[in-house]
């Protein structure tokens, strides 16, 4: 690989632990699941997290695996929080800020953005073209779905589609993992 060990260990670890924020949506607890998920102890984590111990290649190699078969790096743009498919979701609030840090490190955006006013307030936030799309949402094991939607049900369905403020839509995250 070219690098010394200590330095491919700094740099897989680096991206375990992010791989393990977005898929899991987790924050200061990542330490169990990625223990689980590597099927070592959590303390042997949480001494290579102090630098004290070092990955082994049986680790090193559930590590690479990790990255390359869990994480899509890919978002999903919708305008409702619902669950299209069977699997398990982690969702949080987030700012626009959020949302548009988020989509400019995806290696892939996909809008299903079903209203015109919608994709047209998210290209502005997010600084990408958003396409309407009312198609059928498909969702890989380790994709981010990023949603922009109204605070509220429109009380009259006939008028949906009609113009709103951008101070009406909330952003969420919403992490989807497949069922194994």
């Amino acid at each position: 690989m070219g690098l010394k060990d200590g330095i491919l260990d700094e740099v897989l670890w680096e991206a375990l632990k992010e791989a393990t924020r977005r898929k899991l949506g987790l924050t200061e607890v990542y330490v169990y699941e990625v223990a689980s998920v590597l099927g070592v102890n959590p303390s042997f984590v949480y001494l290579l997290l102090k630098g004290k111990r070092r990955f082994g290649s049986k680790v090193r190699r559930r590590i690479e695996t990790l990255l390359k078969e869990h994480e899509s790096g890919r978002i999903v743009l919708m305008n409702s929080t619902m669950c299209p498919v069977e699997g398990t979701y982690v969702v949080e609030k987030i700012t626009p800020e959020i949302a548009k840090q988020l989509v400019q490190k995806a290696d892939k955006v996909e809008s299903y953005i079903g209203y015109p006013q919608t994709a047209e307030y998210m290209s502005r936030v997010l600084g990408i073209a958003v396409p309407v799309n009312r198609g059928e949402t498909i969702l890989q094991n380790g994709d981010t779905v990023i949603v922009c939607k109204l605070k509220y049900r429109v009380a009259n369905p006939a008028t949906k589609g009609e113009g709103v403020n951008e101070e009406d839509f909330e952003w969420w995250k919403m992490t989807y993992k497949a069922l194994q």
